[in-house]
């Protein structure tokens, strides 16, 4: 949990983020690594390697498995201290908080750079069902061996890129930086869709959404996951968040999943708020570029 790696983190040395480093580096080819190949990765001595390992395991950052021979691996506490310690070098952020919220594909949590806050977001795509993900992520295409970090990590940049290139015409968060798994960007003011109240035309509201998504579209972009449950809404501000499963409308799927966050949208503003929608009159209009 990413609770453990802050409280850890003070703790570490600069041998000890080179042995996590050898062993992310070993597992590009294997689930479990050994220990000489993590000297060599990290260009420590056997006996240095094994007493970094024991620490790395009582901060529960490393896994040991005996084989053929004694191995490890990284978990995701490892993975987020690698990923947190690029950002503190690079002054994205310089200070630590609290959790957010944590839900199947990712943790987010709060911390603070010169007193503004940031948003931290670690992914965690694979965590809970490897094999639905490596059948139906996109980004992973067909690479022989990886792990659940690696595809964690894939999915983060490639949201990092999708927001980059979107945040400046779109209603997205701005990114800030991405390191591994892990994107830092713009804290939000609002809550989600699901549990707001719109006490005044919410047909504004669900045009102001589909405007996005229509902007999107225009930029090459549907977001294929769109819901109630992604949509941000505050007084003053709109935002649409969780950008890692987005495809290109050159994807030949991508027009049935625009016809179906089109839909999703439609559909809790038909079943709340007694809004009548044809579906498939503003799918042809964003789809046309007429709207």
């Amino acid at each position: 949990m990413v609770e453990r790696v802050f409280l850890e983190f003070g703790s570490l040395e600069k041998d000890d983020f080179r042995v996590l480093r050898g062993i992310e580096m070993g597992m590009k080819t294997r689930d479990w690594v050994p220990v000489g190949d993590i000297s060599v990765f990290s260009g420590l001595p056997v006996d240095e390697v094994e007493f970094r390992l024991s620490r790395l395991g009582d901060y529960e950052l490393v896994e040991r498995r005996s084989m053929d021979q004694v191995r490890y691996r990284l978990n995701f506490t490892g993975y987020d201290v690698l990923a947190l310690n690029v950002l503190v070098k690079r002054g994205v952020i310089d200070s630590l908080g609290g959790e957010i919220g944590v839900g199947k594909e990712a943790e987010v949590h709060m911390a603070l750079k010169g007193g503004s806050e940031v948003v931290l977001k670690f992914h965690r795509e694979g965590k809970i069902n490897f094999r639905s993900v490596k059948r139906s992520r996109d980004y992973i295409g067909d690479r022989q061996h990886y792990s659940k970090l690696y595809v964690a990590k894939l999915a983060a940049q490639r949201e990092y890129n999708l927001l980059t290139e979107l945040w400046d015409e779109v209603r997205v968060p701005r990114p800030y930086a991405w390191n591994r798994h892990l994107i830092a960007m713009e804290k939000l003011k609002g809550r989600e869709l699901s549990r707001t109240e719109i006490e005044n035309d919410p047909r504004f509201i669900y045009n102001l959404i589909i405007d996005e998504v229509d902007r999107a579209y225009s930029m090459g972009v549907v977001h294929a996951d769109l819901s109630e449950f992604n949509v941000l809404l505050a007084e003053d501000e709109l935002k649409i968040i969780d950008w890692p499963q987005a495809v290109r409308t050159s994807h030949p799927e991508a027009d049935r999943y625009l016809e179906r966050d089109i839909n999703n949208i439609t559909s809790y503003f038909r079943r709340k708020y007694g809004l009548d929608v044809d579906v498939e009159s503003v799918f042809s209009e964003v789809v046309s570029g007429d709207r």
